[in-house]
């Protein structure tokens, strides 16, 4: 019998929700690390003798912080992560996937995969997350990319 805390529906849609979360703050990073480039690339054309204006707190991420976030999102995003067998269990109707769409990214015939799993694959793509990968790995310089980080963007497509 499942002793885990997230068998009651409360605590599954909020854990549910903060998957969610990760994954816009994710993709939130990459918008900000394509935009940060293009704006470099922008002011190298022209001279500026202004200062540079000062970032906020979320677009000073260190690149190991920003590896967390992906490595996070690959376990979330692995076909054995715990909350899929949880929520098959316990919540399997609560998800309802537009199979039109699902379809578009994913084979829906997989029996193995969790509904919430399905889910998760397509808000990431629908809300551009491949695209951003690879502006990341097309529109950002080498030199400013590094490897752990380009590694778990990798594994994120794996996925």
């Amino acid at each position: 019998q499942c002793k885990c805390i997230f068998k009651e529906n409360p605590y599954l849609v909020e854990l549910r929700e903060d998957v969610k979360l990760l994954i816009d703050v994710a993709l939130e990073y990459l918008k900000k690390r394509v935009r940060n480039h293009k704006s470099k690339q922008a002011k190298k054309g022209e001279q500026s003798t202004q200062d540079e204006n000062p970032e906020t707190g979320d677009e000073n991420w260190t690149d190991d912080e920003a590896m967390k976030i992906f490595l996070s999102i690959v376990k979330v995003l692995q076909i054995n992560f715990p909350l899929y067998k949880v929520h098959k269990i316990y919540a399997a109707a609560q998800i309802r996937l537009d199979k039109k769409l699902t379809s578009k990214y994913c084979d829906i015939n997989e029996g193995e995969i969790s509904d919430i799993l399905l889910y998760y694959i397509v808000y990431f793509c629908e809300n551009l997350g491949l695209s951003l990968i690879h502006a990341c790995f097309r529109e950002t310089d080498p030199s400013n990319f590094p490897l752990p980080l380009a590694h778990s963007l990798i594994c994120i497509v794996q996925q």
